[in-house]
């Protein structure tokens, strides 16, 4: 589970956020040519590519950058949206890395 509390566990979390988050790239890739919206808020307001970005950075991984990529190439992510702390999916990923940084 995922400190910064983006990893889905209810059941009711979109498919696209839960590959995002678990870094399955053949799935999102899937998920985005059925046409699942990688715009789509959840309650707190993150986003897909928020998911894999804190995923990634917590445990870095070709998986999850190549889920990053495909979010951003499919041109309908929220690259600039904001989570209810005010973050968005690179500030994230920076916060985390720097966080990663100190423990190591």
């Amino acid at each position: 589970s995922s400190s910064a509390g983006v990893t889905p566990t209810n059941q009711a979390d979109p498919p696209l956020v839960v590959a995002c988050a678990a870094g399955m790239a053949e799935v999102v890739s899937l998920l985005l040519a059925l046409g699942a919206d990688p715009a789509f808020r959840m309650p707190e307001r993150l986003t897909a590519l928020m998911a894999a970005s804190v995923m990634e950075a917590e445990h870095p991984g070709a998986d999850y950058i190549a889920v990053i990529r495909m979010l951003l190439k499919d041109g309908r992510a929220l690259v600039n949206a904001r989570d209810r702390f005010g973050r968005t999916a690179l500030s994230w990923a920076c916060a985390w890395n720097n966080h990663m940084d100190r423990a190591h």
